[in-house]
């Protein structure tokens, strides 16, 4: 009896779209629900090459852990929003219509922008390691769960 073959014919996705979708998710959790900035990068993400559920659980994960999160991006986001080399992109970010729905004026709102770009680079690698190696562990797997053995055929009297 044979042992099943590992099957090298089977195509996966490459792993930076796993990636990219819980970075995607990352920054979707991330962000106050209350600026429209969380919606924008939820629309904009249908349109990447993304795995869309991937997105989707890592987006409900880290929305259970970003209310907890403002007390560190408040923090940082009142110190972007009072530096002086700063000052003109606030001033210019109030000035454009419309950008009272992005809620830039909001110290939290901006920190997590902020924390959501610093910890989307690592949070890229490492979920990029993770699929390239379950996707080495399916891949070393077999196919076939019952070995192919000989054929009865059975006539109907």
């Amino acid at each position: 009896m044979q042992s099943p073959q590992p099957d090298s014919t089977r195509q996966m996705p490459p792993p930076w779209r796993f990636a990219t979708a819980v970075v995607l998710g990352l920054m979707i959790g991330l962000l106050p629900k209350e600026s429209a900035i969380c919606y924008l990068v939820a629309f904009c993400g249908l349109f990447l090459p993304v795995s869309l559920p991937i997105a989707l659980v890592s987006a409900v994960i880290f929305s259970l852990l970003g209310p907890h999160l403002d007390s560190l991006t408040d923090p940082i986001g009142f110190w972007l929003l009072t530096q002086p080399w700063l000052s003109s992109l606030w001033q210019a970010v109030e000035s454009t219509p419309g950008s009272a729905w992005l809620k830039l004026n909001n110290s939290v709102v901006v920190g997590s922008i902020a924390a959501a770009g610093i910890l989307g680079v690592p949070t890229f690698f490492v979920a990029n390691r993770c699929t390239r190696q379950i996707q080495a562990l399916l891949a070393a797997r077999p196919t076939d769960a019952v070995p192919s053995g000989p054929t009865f055929v059975t006539e109907l009297e």
